[in-house]
């Protein structure tokens, strides 16, 4: 994902810190898109009544419902990480948004301090960062080719008798734009990769 050793002379690591946010943030959408991407397979009636309630599903039942639809797919086995990688990428966002001083150490300006809510310091090197936002870049590339193979999946609604409902909703669209080659990616990393490590 990027140079282990610091950060190039062009980027702060406050900088950094921030487009991981924005990483998880757009992950977020992904998942929900994801969700309403499947219900729409699966249940579209169910779907059209669920549509402004999936935005409020929380971090951690994202990540089950990823998980879910791994297994309804057949893809679980490319999931066993993804619910404790997801929770070590949430709680450094957590501690981010909820710490009372955020900033570059002054011990050393290629790390991250921290001060948690109960006034405990935390340090993250520039190497640990890099390896939390791949982590966020595989749960982000997991969710997306789920949601490739969901998408290939959707019907439109239609009556019993199997005339189009006139006041179907528009198609899902994704938050994003989506790479490619997510099967690369995924399915034929070497046994021992773990998320984060360089691909």
């Amino acid at each position: 994902m990027g140079d282990v050793s610091g950060p190039p002379a062009e980027q702060a690591v406050d900088s950094f810190v921030l487009e991981l946010l924005g990483s998880y943030s757009r992950l977020q959408d992904a998942c929900d898109w994801l969700l309403a991407n499947h219900l729409e397979s699966v249940t579209p009636l169910l779907a059209v009544a669920l549509r402004g309630r999936i935005e409020r599903v929380s971090d951690k039942e994202r990540a089950r419902i990823a998980i879910a639809i791994a297994g309804d797919l057949g893809r679980a086995a490319m999931f066993k990480n993804f619910s404790d990688v997801a929770g070590r990428v949430k709680a450094f966002r957590d501690l981010v948004g909820h710490g009372h001083f955020v900033a570059t150490s002054p011990l050393d300006d290629k790390a991250l301090l921290i001060i948690d809510a109960g006034f405990q310091p935390h340090r993250f090197t520039w190497a640990q960062l890099v390896k939390l936002a791949a982590d966020c870049e595989w749960l982000s590339e997991c969710v997306y080719f789920l949601s490739d193979e969901a998408h290939y999946n959707v019907k439109p609604l239609t009556r019993h008798d199997g005339t189009l409902l006139s006041d179907s909703p528009p198609p899902i669209s994704p938050p994003m734009v989506r790479t490619t080659n997510r099967v690369a990616l995924i399915e034929k990393l070497p046994d021992n990769w773990e998320p984060g490590d360089e691909i």
